[in-house]
């Protein structure tokens, strides 16, 4: 359902834009994800991060191949003074690995099957500071929204530990933009270091895009995306940390009215 909303959602963009006047532009591609950092569980430490010692690389010791593909999407709105920008992948992979120190209740050297499921979605509202020719600078806000649906079972065990959840974290937020019709250059960058809820951490977020309008509508574009996440959160009394990196190349096709 959520699905054919989506479609009904795109297939209906440009007839709005034409009514209101507001321009739109959409990317779908793929991104070839370099996925890096730890990941730590600690169960019954209430009130306390996840110590040093028991972080797992989630490529060495939790199985994650360190390149992924995952589908892109990006739109952006501009009405008038404020502009919309929306954008997000997904990171999805089985692996095998052994765990260097203990994850929750599985001990440290256990072989663990990792079930990695992360979503990322940024959403950002800026205001057009400078707008003049070409040229756009627009500061605002925006969010980062990471969907974690993560196992890690033990293998020939009963055992099995979950960073599960959805985290919004809100970020400062710049969008810089050269347009000159045949070629489009943009740059976001969003950034926070915060407590917030029952999380704290630091995050930041830097997407650059090239677009060329060959034909009409029609534009190609390749860019670059790097996301890192040190995110610390407390739930039901265990700590867990997503201390992470996703970062690659992006390409595909999009439209803009």
């Amino acid at each position: 359902m959520c699905r054919n909303r989506l479609i009904v959602f795109l297939i209906a963009l440009p007839l709005l834009a034409s009514c209101s006047g507001m321009g739109v532009k959409i990317d779908v591609g793929v991104m070839r994800v370099q996925p890096s950092g730890n990941l730590a569980l600690e169960v019954g430490i209430g009130g306390g991060a996840p110590s040093i010692t028991s972080n797992n690389d989630i490529n060495e010791d939790l199985g994650i191949a360190d390149e992924l593909d995952s589908p892109y999407a990006r739109v952006e709105l501009d009405l008038g003074l404020l502009y919309l920008t929306g954008s997000g992948f997904r990171v999805k992979y089985q692996g095998t690995g052994q765990l260097n120190a203990a994850f929750g209740n599985i001990p440290a050297n256990t072989p663990v099957e990792t079930d990695m499921d992360l979503q990322v979605y940024k959403l950002a509202l800026t205001l057009d500071l400078i707008d003049i020719g070409p040229v756009r600078i627009s500061p605002g806000l925006a969010a980062d929204v990471i969907l974690s649906d993560t196992t890690v079972t033990a293998v020939g065990f009963a055992f099995q530990e979950a960073l599960d959840g959805t985290i919004p974290v809100p970020m400062l937020f710049l969008q810089a933009e050269v347009d000159l019709k045949i070629v489009d250059l943009v740059l976001d960058v969003g950034w926070l270091d915060a407590s917030y809820s029952s999380f704290s951490g630091e995050i930041l977020d830097v997407e650059a895009l090239v677009r060329v309008q060959p034909l009409g509508p029609l534009q190609i574009f390749v860019g670059y995306r790097a996301v890192s996440l040190d995110i610390t959160g407390e739930q039901d009394g265990d700590s867990g940390r997503i201390d992470l990196e996703f970062k690659g190349w992006v390409a595909g096709l999009g439209l803009h009215f």
